[in-house]
């Protein structure tokens, strides 16, 4: 599908902040890129400038290409700000925004919300709440639409309609090494199946990264249990994660804390369980079977991969090479 078509088949949509007005294809027929300057160019891109060199100076440069069901786009550009174009950024279907800053920052303001954006952070913004954005750097960012419901995406986005990375997290990091390497990649030169495992690629990086956003929700509405288990489940892959870090995310002393699983499982083996999952799941995806031993236990918070091996092996009795390669002889039977 070319870069300029609807993910059900319309036209692009004019969407702020990426793709405001059409795109011309490059000669691959699979990106669209833009280069936009000055007055001209700033109010093509629908933002608006603080003061007349601001306007003068504008640069924006935008690469977008539609994997599947996903608009994917590369941004780099001067100080501006800039709202949101009605609701779901433009699209006629319902759309969360997934943002992730390269360099620079910014400011983005959603409903009640202020979220400050720097270097390796990120934002999950739901299409149903007024945006505005103010950059007062050059900056560059990857950016994501998903589609709230499409099958692939609909779960999660319900999950997690609103979130904020304040910092680097594994998870921002791949997805936008992946998108960029996308968006410079010769589609032309591609074959369907290499298309169609690149599209599935995406999803799984953007579904994995929605499942580890850091919720806006107030701490304090929750029980020390339930905040533990919510933050274990989003920190899990962050190797120093501890049950000391836990009781001090949740503003209680460690004891509260461990009285709160009195009778179950401690918050160390809850740790360790959410580990062990998330580490079988990647073995289990076919679609991921590019990754290394090394890069799976990064990914699932274990601090070597020695320590995967041992926690996998305990808990299936194979080590995690043999465990991968049972479960796809299984599943090709």
């Amino acid at each position: 599908m070319g870069a300029t078509e609807g993910a059900r088949g319309q036209a692009r949509p004019a969407v702020s902040g990426c793709a405001s007005i059409d795109l011309p294809s490059d000669p691959t027929g699979q990106r669209s890129i833009l280069r936009l300057a000055g007055g001209e160019g700033l109010r093509a891109f629908a933002g608006r400038a603080r003061d007349g060199s601001e306007q003068d100076g504008f640069r924006a440069q935008i690469v977008a290409g539609r994997y599947g069901p996903v608009d994917l786009c590369a941004l780099r550009y001067t100080p501006h700000q800039l709202a949101s174009a009605g609701v779901n950024f433009g699209h006629s279907y319902p759309v969360s925004r997934l943002l992730i800053m390269l360099e620079g920052g910014g400011t983005v303001w959603i409903g009640e919300h202020t979220i400050e954006l720097g270097p390796g952070g990120g934002a999950l913004l739901p299409g149903n709440l007024p945006v505005r954005y103010e950059v007062t750097e050059t900056s560059s960012r990857i950016q994501l639409d998903l589609p709230a419901d499409d099958p692939v995406f609909a779960n999660h986005l319900q999950d997690v309609s609103l979130a904020h990375w304040q910092s680097r997290h594994f998870a921002l990091e791949g997805l936008a090494a992946y998108g960029q390497a996308l968006l410079r990649y010769d589609g032309s030169k591609a074959s369907w199946a290499e298309r169609a495992q690149a599209r599935r690629g995406l999803e799984a990086l953007a579904l994995e990264t929605v499942a580890s956003a850091p919720s806006l929700d107030e701490v304090s509405r929750q029980s020390p249990r339930g905040f533990a288990l919510d933050y274990i489940r989003r920190h899990f892959a962050d190797p120093a994660l501890t049950p000391q870090s836990v009781a001090r995310a949740a503003g209680v002393s460690l004891r509260t804390m461990q009285r709160a699983f009195t009778g179950e499982r401690s918050i160390a083996e809850w740790i360790a369980h959410y580990r062990l999952d998330h580490a079988l799941a990647l073995l289990r995806d076919e679609r991921l079977s590019m990754l290394t031993n090394a890069e799976i236990a990064i990914r699932s918070g274990y601090g070597s991969t020695t320590s995967m091996r041992r926690a996998v092996a305990l808990a299936t009795g194979y080590s995690p090479t043999t465990y991968q390669r049972l479960h796809a002889s299984a599943e090709r039977e």
